[in-house]
């Protein structure tokens, strides 16, 4: 919803399609510079995140713009090779994962649920809303801001080494709150490993069930997330 798996969708497409860049280096570099863009630009254009509905907004357009360009990218490519490439790879895939490259994920995930969890404080105070946050001393817009930064970052990593992989971002934490509690500090660090857990089994099941050959991780993640979406919305329409 940010742009960010858009953005660095559009820059993998530069590296494999304009560019001729083969190597899960140079795609993921490039994957990455897309996706630093894309969120530089939804916080611009929201101001620095001061309302959750205009940064989604925000991400809504440059995620669409980002698309559009990819497409644009696809359809002037004279190569269906390379086509085909790029939709695997937007669909999310872990076969271009490197140790050398799954190394940084590891470290910068590590860092990012550390992070997190250190100020699961002043999260609990922001999901609280910003008039309970200002009562507890924290500035709202500024640390909006520098945790979408931070956590934007991280996720562009993740997709410049694995694509665009839907829902496992919207579907875990919203099952974990349930299991653990709302408490940022224990729900940011059991988020993140359930997910991985999640991933590794959605994998398997991608490359295992479907040999010899591999369906793209997204298109598993995104069967079993769309109805777990739409099942918690209306679950939560009914208490409110």
């Amino acid at each position: 919803m940010l742009g960010v798996s858009s953005g660095a969708g559009a820059g993998a497409a530069l590296a494999l399609i304009s560019f001729g860049v083969s190597s899960a280096f140079g795609v993921g570099a490039f994957a990455f510079v897309g996706a630093a863009l894309a969120t530089t630009a939804v916080v611009i254009i929201a101001g620095g995140g001061a309302h959750p509905l205009k940064l989604i907004l925000s991400g809504l357009a440059v995620g669409f713009g980002a698309q559009s360009l990819t497409n644009l990218v696809i359809f002037s490519s004279g190569s269906p090779e390379t086509n085909q490439a790029v939709m695997f790879w937007m669909l999310g895939s872990l076969s271009r994962a490197r140790w050398s490259t799954i190394g940084i994920v590891c470290v910068a995930a590590v860092i990012v649920m550390l992070v997190l969890s250190f100020y699961g404080p002043i999260l609990d105070a922001l999901a609280s809303g910003d008039s309970t946050a200002r009562s507890v001393g924290v500035e709202p817009v500024r640390t909006r801001a520098l945790l979408l930064l931070g956590v934007s970052a991280a996720v562009a990593i993740a997709v410049s080494a694995a694509g665009g992989i839907g829902f496992v971002g919207l579907i875990i934490p919203h099952v974990m709150r349930q299991l653990v509690g709302y408490s940022h500090r224990v729900l940011v660090v059991a988020s993140g490993l359930a997910s991985a857990v999640f991933l590794v089994w959605a994998d398997a099941f991608a490359r295992i069930v479907f040999s010899p050959q591999e369906l793209p991780i997204g298109v598993i993640t995104g069967l079993i997330g769309a109805p777990c979406l739409a099942l918690i919305v209306r679950n939560q329409k009914n208490q409110m």
